[in-house]
């Protein structure tokens, strides 16, 4: 069982704070925490982001549609789903190769796209490059993370500020017993809570003014 002490799970990547417009939703998060989000580049699919350092080898993507992007993308169609900015998913890099865990996640049930090449063009013009991994199940209510394997990219969060930091993450959901070995396949340690409605992924992070919650 998770150790629920735990503030967040040793394997969290990153946390996407999803919104229709990137602008608005840094903006947006500046003026709740004091800190500017870092503008990180856009990716081939259609999105671009910006990003916030939370600590050590983890951030917070600010991620939204490129102006003018075509709908298809499953983060475009979700982001004009629901504009306002909003915790949409959470990444882990996995213990093993994404290719091994992708083996488990078929003989656990899960339909798995991937391991998949994905780049993002910085905005010196370097590229970054790495690889995803992307469990689906139809009854997680979309908080299974996706994962991610950084190969011999520089992990984004050492080029960000450490002005901000995750004090705590975790899932709740109306019945944690449920889905607590889905969980521990893809996201070991992670604190699932008891919900008396629905399935929501929640943070809270330090910044300079004060800790401020994000919520799916």
């Amino acid at each position: 069982m998770p150790d629920q002490s735990l503030p967040y799970p040793p394997s969290l990547d990153h946390l996407v704070w999803l919104a229709a417009d990137l602008d608005t939703a840094c903006k947006q998060f500046e003026a709740m925490s004091g800190v500017t989000p870092a503008y990180g580049g856009q990716h081939p699919g259609g999105t671009h982001n910006a990003l916030v350092g939370l600590g050590e080898n983890i951030y917070l993507e600010i991620a939204a549609p490129v102006p003018g992007a075509q709908d298809g993308h499953p983060w475009i169609n979700a982001a004009r789903q629901k504009p306002e900015p909003h915790l949409f998913s959470y990444c882990m890099r996995p213990a093993g190769p994404l290719a091994d865990l992708a083996k488990t996640a078929i003989a656990a049930g899960f339909d798995s796209l991937g391991p998949l090449p994905s780049s993002r063009e910085l905005p010196n013009g370097d590229l970054l490059e790495w690889q995803l991994l992307i469990p689906h199940a139809a009854v997680s209510g979309g908080i299974i993370p996706f994962q991610i394997d950084w190969l011999n990219s520089p992990h984004p969060s050492a080029g960000t500020e450490q002005t901000a930091r995750l004090v705590r993450f975790e899932i709740a959901h109306p019945e944690p017993e449920m889905i607590r070995a889905s969980i521990d396949l893809f996201a070991p340690q992670t604190a699932i809570i008891a919900s008396n409605g629905g399935v929501h992924l929640h943070a809270q992070i330090e910044t300079p003014r004060g800790v401020i919650d994000l919520s799916s």
